[in-house]
């Protein structure tokens, strides 16, 4: 089993732009051989609305000090927009997505949700979304259009920066005693 050259979950290319896809279920990674190219959702043109929990493995199995500038078009993105119309692409998502492990150090570049007009809410149940990118990852980007992040929960890396431990599950370990900056 595995991927090769990368996988898609759900692929969105609808006829007209104003066209909804929605998901309900998971997606989930399986394991790959590369670790390249994995999405859960690649939205060409339409709107994808996701409450579905997106989550991906490990990307670009390297070191950072070893990865290049073409590597980064490898990376692994829980929902991406690959329009090269941003007008045509609309990705709300009320799910959890988690890119990546954090007991590794070798997960590099990935993305959450890579798009244009990106949207964020509550899930179905009225609880926040979550979404975590562990080090050396990023959780939002937008090429253009309109950003609304509303009730979710973004947790991003796990490395210590000054004596303060930040970790992705929301609560910090270091002591009081490390947190005061001298």
């Amino acid at each position: 089993g595995g991927t090769y050259k990368g996988i898609a979950g759900i692929l969105v290319n609808t006829n007209d732009g104003a066209d909804t896809v929605t998901n309900r279920g998971n997606i989930e990674e399986d394991k790959s051989k590369t670790n390249v190219r994995a999405y859960g959702a690649v939205v060409n043109k339409g709107t994808f609305v996701n409450y579905g929990n997106i989550k991906l493995k490990d990307s670009l199995d390297h070191q950072a000090n070893q990865i290049t500038s073409e590597d980064m078009k490898k990376v692994n993105v829980g929902i991406f927009a690959n329009s090269t119309n941003k007008l045509d692409t609309t990705i709300t998502n009320r799910g959890d997505i988690t890119i990546g492990d954090s007991t590794n150090n070798k997960n590099i570049g990935s993305w959450a949700i890579y798009g244009y007009n990106v949207n964020t809410g509550a899930k179905e149940d009225g609880s926040n979304s979550k979404i975590t990118v562990n080090r050396n990852n990023y959780g939002i980007y937008s090429g253009d259009g309109n950003v609304n992040i509303q009730s979710t929960k973004l947790l991003v890396g796990n490395d210590t920066v000054l004596g303060h431990v930040k970790t992705t599950s929301g609560v910090s370990t270091a002591s009081r005693s490390e947190e005061r900056l001298s």
